[in-house]
Formats: structure tokens, C-alpha cells, sequence
């Protein structure tokens, strides 16, 4: 089930820097799983969403090596 919520938020000091406390039912709607947290600057906008699960670069160079040997082989 998909919300979407609007709400003013109060910011924490946290030493020389400003803190954005995410309550449970906040870092549950983002399906936080960890302390780590995407953050998009759009305009005059801050996104902030899950990070992304993937394939680490490794996994993902292995896996086009392995689709595109072929063509990779014939360009050498």
C-alpha cells in the first residue's frame, strides 16, 4: 500500500550540522532496513528514498562480459 505523506518536520543540531529525525512508521513507508538513505537534491526539493538494491559494479561488469564475450571478442 502506497501513501503519500506531507508534513513539517522540526530539525535536530547534531554538532555544527542539522539532523532530520525519521520516526518508525517513516523509516518503515521508505522500507528502511539500515541507517542508509538516498538523498536527491531536485530543484528546491530534497528526495529522500531506500537505496536502491543492485548488483555490485563487479557483479554487473561480469554479467555484460558474459552477455556481450561475442561481440567483445570480435571488436579486440
Amino acid at each position: 500500500m502506497c501513501h503519500n505523506y506531507d508534513m513539517t518536520r522540526q530539525l535536530t543540531k547534531s554538532g555544527n550540522s542539522i539532523a532530520l529525525v525519521l520516526s518508525k512508521d517513516m523509516r518503515d513507508h521508505l522500507g528502511l532496513r539500515d541507517n542508509e538513505i538516498e538523498v536527491i537534491f531536485e530543484r528546491d526539493s530534497l528526495v529522500l528514498r531506500a537505496p536502491k538494491k543492485g548488483q555490485s559494479f563487479e557483479e554487473a561488469a561480469d554479467a555484460t562480459f558474459e552477455q556481450f564475450s561475442t561481440a567483445l571478442q570480435n571488436l579486440a
